[in-house]
């Protein structure tokens, strides 16, 4: 299939959890900020949404820290949102009428004007705080807010909360939810058991697997298709009942990194001494996926470019149609192209950073990179290069351009598909004594946590769970194929970039709050209880 095929399949990991046909259909009109309304809309495009904005299509749009996000960012509406739109079958319409205007959904930040008539969906931002409610704005103290190194992910964090209720308000989501749906080719072979039909029947599918015919005489074998070359049409011909609304929101959702809400009941968006930009930061974002692609620019937008870095490391060799729905750093040209090289090249161009500001490393996080080097060396171990000589070469200059990444980074982010990886990536920050940031998300549930030395994925999962090798993914290749959405994991990835950024404050001896680990379910945010299991007392004896 061509690029423009494939790009068929651009929802293909939504339809398990969403009616896509109606949201397809829905129209919501957007007002706000300029950025407030941009983010909503992006949120909404990934989505798969139309939107009808409340702005004169021939007015200027303000958004210069949505620039790694947008593929245009500067012009006028009407020309910032047709690029935004160009590969969508259906583009938003203009709404610039005056006077009291009841807008479905609103995104302003504190310092913004509020809306004249009561919007269905409402958001408030600012001072690394964000609020969602429905109605009237409640009233909120402090609304003083200047730029920070947290505007950016609060603002995403926020806008994801937002759309994702609107959805729900929308009753969009199935009640039955469906992890994978695929087509597959079935041939009937008389005379043969399953097991032989196996190792004599092939194609270039891959392998295939086989049963006994109903009648007993033979076997039938089966090949699934890859999504790329099957045909939009054939698949997800499946209904199922949508999920009723929620009933309507009684309080404001507090989603922002830190705490709206006081102890006393009441909503501020008190100014803190949150720095405006951190300086000589060097992160690792392993995994550039539906969380990297989120963290990555959001972290480097509260740092100062100028002389930090970021260094990414993903295996996937292959960008996908269905990771653009919500891996936001991707566009149609990068499909076929690796995600750690893509992702660095997308981050370099819309930024205008600087080359060495941004490694990328388009393999994945194995032990030899994480492990001290006497711990894997010892006198019956083999190194690669007494295996391969030269040929390796190239193999092991990355192993140490990814070993030196490691041994400077001063935060690390986990933005991965499987818990092995995870904890070697734990084991390697443990070594160093540096804070991981650890991200994960199925569906509409997501959860962030962070691992700073005190405790570790052994002693939070158990050795077992730490250690499977199980790929849960949106990949095809995955062990366990989910089906993902851009609501949870843009608001995990953008989470792990505010808490991330909150950790190299405090290393600069800022009186930051670290952000409390969380859980979102089906758009609700919860404190997360982070521990050992109850049974371990003290320090695991596998304590990585």
């Amino acid at each position: 299939m061509t690029s423009r095929e494939e790009f068929q399949h651009v929802f293909h990991r939504q339809r398990g959890i969403i009616d896509q046909s109606y949201v397809s259909c829905l129209q919501p009109l957007v007002g706000g900020d300029d950025e407030g309304v941009l983010s909503a809309l992006l949120q909404l495009k990934l989505l798969g949404s139309s939107a009808i904005i409340h702005r004169d299509p021939g007015e200027e749009v303000d958004a210069e820290r949505l620039k790694a996000l947008l593929p245009r960012h500067t012009g006028t509406w009407s020309e910032v949102v047709e690029e935004l739109y160009k590969d969508s079958e259906k583009s938003p319409s203009f709404d610039n009428s005056r006077g009291t205007i009841k807008t479905d959904i609103w995104a302003g930040g504190i310092n913004s004007a509020r809306p004249d008539g009561e919007p269905g969906l409402w958001l408030m931002y600012g001072n690394g705080r964000a609020l969602v409610g429905s109605g009237g704005i409640c009233e909120i103290a402090n609304t003083e807010s200047r730029h920070t190194f947290l505007d950016l992910p609060t603002l995403i964090c926020g806008s994801s909360a937002l759309v994702h209720r609107y959805a729900m308000d929308q009753g969009v989501f199935l009640s039955q939810r469906i992890s994978d749906c695929w087509v597959s080719m079935t041939a009937r072979i008389d005379d043969i058991g399953p097991e032989e039909a196996v190792r004599n029947v092939r194609s270039r599918f891959g392998n295939g697997t086989a049963t006994h015919t109903s009648d007993g005489n033979g076997s039938l074998i089966r090949f699934r298709i890859p999504i790329t070359e099957t045909p939009e049409s054939l698949i997800w011909q499946i209904e199922s009942e949508k999920a009723p609304p929620p009933p309507p929101l009684e309080d404001p959702l507090d989603v922002g990194p830190l705490s709206a809400k006081s102890s006393d009941g009441t909503y501020s968006f008190s100014e803190s001494e949150l720095p405006l930009r951190l300086s000589n930061v060097d992160a690792l974002v392993l995994g550039a996926g539906g969380l990297g692609s989120w963290a990555i620019p959001l972290l480097i937008s509260g740092c100062d470019t100028a002389d930090s870095r970021i260094t990414i490391v993903d295996g996937d060799q292959r960008v996908e149609a269905h990771n653009l729905n919500r891996q936001v750093l991707y566009r149609t040209e990068d499909i076929g192209r690796p995600k750690a090289h893509s992702a660095r090249r997308r981050v370099l161009r819309s930024l205008g950073l600087r080359e060495e500001s941004v490694r990328s490393f388009a393999t994945e996080l194995q032990p030899r990179h994480a492990y001290d080097k006497e711990d894997y060396e010892g006198d019956d171990m083999v190194t690669l290069e007494e295996i391969a000589g030269e040929y390796f070469e190239d193999m092991a200059q990355e192993d140490d351009g990814i070993i030196g990444a490691l041994d400077s980074m001063q935060v690390a982010l986990s933005c991965l598909d499987n818990q092995y990886a995870r904890t070697t990536l734990n084991r390697a920050c443990n070594n160093r004594g540096v804070t991981m940031v650890n991200g994960g998300c199925e569906g509409t549930v997501g959860l962030v946590e962070i691992f700073s030395g005190d405790r570790c994925m052994v002693c939070s999962y158990g050795p077992e769970e730490a250690l499977s090798l199980e790929k849960i993914s949106c990949q095809e290749e995955g062990s366990r194929p989910v089906n993902s959405i851009v609501t949870t994991s843009s608001y995990v990835g953008s989470m792990m970039a505010c808490i991330a950024l909150c950790e190299l404050a405090r290393q600069r001896g800022y009186d930051v709050r670290i952000p409390e680990p969380r859980d979102i379910v089906d758009g609700m945010v919860s404190k997360r209880c982070s521990g050992s299991l109850p049974w371990i007392k003290g320090v695991c004896d596998d304590h990585l």
